[in-house]
């Protein structure tokens, strides 16, 4: 799904332009969970995948990139998620989402996961509006 505008304002308000590696229309000789990650990519995977992409943003994160990753708050509570938790900080979204295309918002609660280099905020939550 693509994300609203008003979170893409935020992230980029925030860190930058980041870089997209799986985006909506994707070139396909491009697959994002195969090549490198630039030092800022924001990413909102496909929620069926979320434990690839996860993975992934971690292990470029340990290679030094700043990831933002879109996700369902329920990944945070997965077990896949425990050992990538110490190193992320989480700012949860005070809102449902409505995603471009949708007329309702979803029916789940959705968090923003920072890797970040050196952040001084690692294991802490806030709460963001974003809009």
């Amino acid at each position: 799904m693509p994300t609203p505008a008003y979170l893409w304002k935020y992230v980029r308000d925030n860190f930058g332009d980041p870089f997209d590696p799986c985006p909506l229309n994707p070139c396909p000789a491009t697959d994002g969970l195969k090549t490198p990650w630039q030092p800022l990519t924001y990413v909102n995977a496909p929620y069926s995948q979320q434990k690839a992409w996860t993975e992934k943003a971690y292990a470029e994160f340990r290679k030094g990139c700043t990831v933002v990753m879109l996700a369902k708050v329920g990944v945070i509570v997965r077990a896949y998620f425990e050992p990538f938790a110490a190193e992320a900080e989480l700012r949860f979204i005070n809102h449902k989402i409505t995603f471009p295309g949708f007329s309702r918002p979803a029916m789940f609660a959705s968090v923003l996961i920072l890797w970040k280099p050196d952040n001084p905020r690692k294991g802490c939550f806030s709460i963001i509006d974003g809009r």
